[in-house]
């Protein structure tokens, strides 16, 4: 098994991913969704640890996530930039965005009331079949190593 070349029909389909990704992002912002999610009201009550002030826990809260993403897509540019396995790897961690979405579904479903951000991580989550077929494309999935299959 080895890796293939990034096709342009792969960059296409994470370009499209990431649109609807920032839309999605959109609606949770355009909807509050700090206000009501969980995730968000955890890392408000964890922020805070050099803190001494409501303002300052804020912006200790909102350095440490840009800190963090600042380096998980400094990461994500290294796999990239290494070739071979990099930027498949680098895509499936994208991927993975797809299964951490499926939060917005569950909420409404089981509160029975829209929760933030279904209705764009409802067509996210629709392309999230045709981004992994078209990523395992890119995997020779035949052995290398010389030895016969069977």
């Amino acid at each position: 098994m080895k890796p293939r070349a990034i096709s342009l029909k792969m960059k296409g389909v994470f370009a499209g991913s990431a649109l609807i990704m920032f839309a999605h992002k959109v609606e949770c912002w355009w909807m509050h969704e700090w206000l009501d999610s969980p995730f968000f009201q955890w890392m408000y009550d964890s922020g805070g640890i050099l803190a001494t002030t409501p303002e300052d826990a804020f912006g200790e809260t909102v350095f440490l996530a840009f800190i963090s993403w600042l380096f998980a897509g400094l990461f994500m540019g290294y796999l990239v930039m290494r070739g071979g396995w990099g930027p498949i790897v680098a895509l499936g961690v994208w991927g993975l965005t797809f299964i951490l979405e499926w939060h917005h579904v569950i909420r409404t479903v089981v509160s029975g009331e829209y929760y933030v951000g279904a209705g764009t991580s409802v067509v996210y989550l629709a392309f999230m079949a045709y981004y992994w077929w078209v990523l395992l494309t890119h995997i020779d999935w035949e052995r290398t190593d010389g030895l016969a299959a069977g």
